[in-house]
C-alpha cells in the first residue's frame, strides 16, 4: 500500500531532494552496458538490483544527514510496450519489471527512512519514443490509452505518485502549437520555444471593455481625489462631489499599494523592484510578436509601427546598457522612448492576495498577464462566493504565507535588486 498517495509532503514547506542522472552514472560512471538505455533491464537480476540500491544510497545519505525529504524515483522510465518490445520482454515481463521497481524503492524507504526525512516513492513514466528526438505525436486520447497499463500497475503498487519524463510532445498533444525556434532568428548561442496559439492581451482594447462591461453592471469607477484606509481595512475615498466611505478596501495595483497600503499591513514576502520600459524606433522584426526570456523575466513585444517594447525588472540604466545584447549585433537599436517605476514581486514568485495579518486592506499583486483570466475567480473569492477550487487555489497564495513553501511559484525572476 502507499503510505503518502494522499497526502504528498513535498508539497508542504519541506525541502525535498532527488537523485540525479541514473543512466548516466550507471553507463559512463560504472561502465555498465544499458541496451536501450534501459536501467529497468537491472530490476531482472538480484546483482542488478543490488546496483540500483547503491546507486541511490550517497543521495539518501545526503538527505538523511540534511534532514530533508527524498523521492524514491523507480528506473521504469523504458519499462512501456513500446521499449519493452525492444527489449524482448513479454506483456507479464513488462509487467513484473515495473513491480520489481516500486517493491526496490519500498525496501529503501523501509531500511533508510526516518520521520524527518520522508521518502515518497514515485513511479517514472518515460516517452513511447527517444525521449531526445521529436518522432510521431500522440492525440491526449491515445496517450492515456498507451501509457494505461504502466500508471494501472504503479495504481496497485506502493507508489505515493507518478512522474513523467521526457515527454516532450505534451503541450502539442494537449492542443498546442509549440515548436522550436530557428537560431538565426535568436543571436549565437540561445534556444527558444515558439507558441502558436499564445495569447497576448492587448491593453489598449482590453481596458475600454473592461470599462464598458463595468459600467454595464452598475460598477461607480470615480475620480478619486484622496484616500484614507483604515487598519480594519475599511477606506473613504474622496471625489470632486463627495466622500464615498467602503467597509472593505481592495487594492489591486502595485501603484495604489505602494501609496496607500499602511506599513504595518506590509506583507513580509512583498518587495519593490525597479522595472523599466523602453521603446525603440522601427528595426528588425522579433521571432515572435511576443517574446519572454525566462530568467530574467524580460518581455519583448512587437509593435504594429516596426519597433519593440521592451519590459524588464531592472533599473532603466542597467536595462538600458542590456538591451542592445540581449536584441542582438545585427539588430540596429534606437531609443524612442522610456521610463522607469517601481514594482511589487514576493520572495517566491507567486502571487500575494489577501490580508497580511487577517485585517486590513485586501491586496493582490504578482498575478501578472494572467490577472485578466483570473479576476472572476478572484471576484468571487474576495466576496466569499468561490468554488472550492477556486478557495484552495487563493488559499495557498494568501499574502501571509510560509515563505518556505515553493508551491505556489508560477515564476520567480531574480531579486536581486528588490526592497523592502
Amino acid at each position: 500500500m502507499s503510505k503518502y498517495r494522499n497526502a504528498l509532503p513535498q508539497l508542504g514547506s519541506k525541502l525535498f531532494l532527488t537523485d540525479g542522472g541514473l543512466e548516466t552514472t550507471l553507463i559512463f560512471h560504472l561502465g555498465i552496458d544499458l541496451p536501450h538505455f534501459a536501467s529497468c533491464e537491472l530490476l531482472r537480476s538480484k546483482i542488478g538490483r543490488s546496483v540500483l540500491a547503491e546507486y541511490f544510497l550517497p543521495y539518501i545519505e545526503t538527505a538523511r544527514r540534511e534532514k530533508l525529504g527524498f523521492v524514491l524515483e523507480a528506473p521504469t522510465w523504458r519499462a512501456n510496450p513500446d521499449w519493452g518490445a525492444k527489449l524482448g520482454y513479454s506483456g507479464e515481463t513488462l509487467a513484473d519489471v515495473n513491480r520489481a521497481g516500486i517493491a526496490l524503492m519500498e525496501e529503501l524507504r523501509f531500511a533508510h527512512e526516518m520521520r524527518d526525512v520522508p521518502m515518497v516513492i514515485s513511479g517514472n513514466i518515460g516517452p513511447r519514443g527517444d525521449g531526445y528526438v521529436a518522432g510521431a505525436e500522440m492525440t491526449v486520447e491515445a496517450a492515456a490509452e498507451y501509457h494505461d497499463g504502466q500508471v494501472a500497475l504503479f495504481a496497485d503498487s506502493a507508489a505515493d505518485r507518478e512522474a513523467l519524463a521526457h515527454c516532450g510532445q505534451m503541450a502539442a498533444g494537449f492542443g498546442v502549437a509549440v515548436e522550436k525556434v530557428a537560431p538565426s532568428l535568436l543571436g549565437q548561442g540561445r534556444e527558444g520555444l515558439l507558441f502558436r496559439d499564445a495569447i497576448r492581451l492587448n491593453r489598449p482594447v482590453l481596458e475600454p471593455a473592461l470599462d464598458t462591461w463595468l459600467a454595464e453592471i452598475g460598477v461607480e469607477r470615480p475620480e478619486i481625489s484622496g484616500l484614507r484606509i483604515g487598519l480594519d481595512g475599511s477606506a473613504v475615498v474622496a471625489t470632486s462631489a463627495v466622500e464615498l466611505v467602503a467597509h472593505q478596501a481592495v487594492l489591486a495595483d502595485d501603484t495604489a499599494i505602494i501609496a496607500w497600503l499602511p506599513l504595518q499591513h506590509w506583507p513580509m514576502l512583498l518587495r519593490r523592484q525597479a522595472g523599466a520600459t523602453i521603446l525603440t524606433t522601427p528595426t528588425k522584426p522579433l521571432a515572435a510578436p511576443a517574446m519572454v526570456q525566462i530568467g530574467s523575466g524580460t518581455v519583448l513585444k512587437q509593435q504594429a509601427e516596426g519597433g519593440i517594447a521592451a519590459l524588464g525588472s531592472e533599473d532603466l540604466a542597467v536595462f538600458s546598457g542590456r538591451l542592445q545584447a540581449l536584441l542582438g549585433r545585427d539588430r540596429q537599436v534606437e531609443q524612442a522612448g522610456q521610463t522607469g517605476y517601481q514594482r511589487l514581486v514576493s520572495i517566491d514568485g507567486g502571487p500575494l492576495v489577501g490580508r497580511a495579518a487577517g485585517q486590513g486592506a485586501d491586496i493582490v499583486a504578482g498575478l501578472g498577464m494572467a490577472g485578466a483570466f483570473l479576476a472572476p475567480a478572484l471576484a468571487r473569492w474576495l466576496a466569499g462566493a468561490a468554488s472550492p477550487a477556486e478557495a484552495a487555489w487563493f488559499g495557498a497564495r494568501l499574502v501571509n504565507r510560509d515563505p518556505n513553501d515553493r508551491r505556489v511559484a508560477e515564476f520567480a525572476p531574480p531579486l536581486s535588486e528588490a526592497k523592502p
